[in-house]
């Protein structure tokens, strides 16, 4: 998956919203040819309740899954604007949290869908993981 797009973002802190923000415009000049600056930190789910309190790694497991479901959804012939609907029913209200959730689906949404299901399969476990690995602190 040449054109992944990976987002992750901890509302707890400025410092890492900061830094998760670095992350988009840095992934989206890369993809556009750019120069980008080398990175320090490396069922619908449900937002937990007390989000605030999770840490880093548990932000890090929520967004995995999002994309999980997000790229099964995309391999299953989900249609984008749909995706981008679903992201209200989570009940985020942080507007970081928020612009990185559609930037999952955006980066998902970029990426082809496949015929088979084995590679249906292999396309969601690898957007899964890739988000949750350039997430991790």
């Amino acid at each position: 998956m040449k054109k992944l797009l990976i987002f992750v973002a901890l509302f707890a802190g400025s410092t890492y919203a900061d830094t998760a923000e670095r992350r988009i415009s840095d992934l989206t000049k890369m993809l556009a040819g750019d120069s980008y600056t080398e990175q320090v930190d490396i069922e619908i789910p449900q937002m937990p309740s007390k989000a605030k309190y999770l840490s880093e790694l548990e932000m890090c497991e929520f967004y995995a899954n999002y994309a999980k479901q997000t790229m099964h959804e995309r391999q299953s012939g989900g249609v984008i604007v749909d995706e981008l609907k679903r992201i209200d029913g989570i009940g985020v209200k942080d507007p970081k949290t928020l612009k990185m959730l559609k930037s999952i689906v955006k980066a998902a949404y970029m990426e082809p869908t496949y015929s088979t299901e084995s590679q249906k399969m292999l396309a969601v476990k690898k957007f899964q993981n890739d988000i949750y690995v350039l997430c991790m602190p």
